[in-house]
């Protein structure tokens, strides 16, 4: 007989939830219009490639297919959770190699602490970071030129968005106390709201 085991860590979690997610939020994220829109997972790909539509290709780089339908959905609901709820800093718990902070960070403008166990992820998270700061650049000077140039072209002339922080470290929620010194060292105001959604949103 099958029998659908949870891990131990998931009644720690369901305890520790509350404390850092407000009923007003959750009130949003249980409103269903927020997902009336949403397309099926072939839909949301390109026929050619199966590349996500709504992905700019910088934030498509190292992510395989499924995992970009996971964080553009994830990503924009977070984003508009944050808006109605007036929350810009998001903390991304196991977060492995960063593609949903990264996407928070950099296209959403939302303030960031990526946190996963492996300390492989955080250092090949920094170095997609790196890669994706890199492509931007590129794009704000040629932006830059074409403008200069007379060019009818839509000008990106800010700066580069601040992009996650990654930190090593194992998280323990029957360990309230650490947990929050440890992000109030990153964060002001000590507002953080972490989703844990994924598997909910496909």
């Amino acid at each position: 007989m099958y029998i659908n085991a949870f891990p131990l860590s998931l009644p720690s979690l369901e305890t520790f939830l509350p404390y850092i997610i407000s009923k007003h939020i959750a009130f949003h994220l249980a409103d269903k219009s927020f997902y009336s829109k949403w397309k099926t997972y072939d839909e949301e790909l390109t026929e050619k490639g199966k590349q996500h539509r709504n992905l700019k290709h910088i934030f498509r780089k190292h992510v395989k297919p499924k995992k970009q339908h996971e964080i553009a959905r994830l990503g924009g609901l977070v984003k508009l959770v944050s808006e109605r709820s007036n929350i810009n800093q998001i903390v991304d718990i196991g977060s492995g190699v960063g593609h949903l902070s990264r996407l928070l960070a950099y296209a959403h403008e939302l303030k960031t602490v990526s946190i996963d166990a492996k300390d492989n992820h955080g250092s090949s998270a920094r170095s997609f970071d790196d890669q994706l700061e890199k492509q931007l650049q590129k794009q704000i000077k040629y932006d830059l030129e074409s403008t200069s140039a007379g060019n009818n072209h839509q000008c990106n002339t800010g700066g580069l968005p601040t992009g996650p922080v990654h930190l090593t470290q194992y998280v323990d929620f029957n360990d309230q106390n650490t947990f929050v010194e440890t992000l109030a060292s990153y964060f002001t105001g000590m507002c953080v709201i972490k989703i844990f959604l994924v598997n909910y949103i496909r």
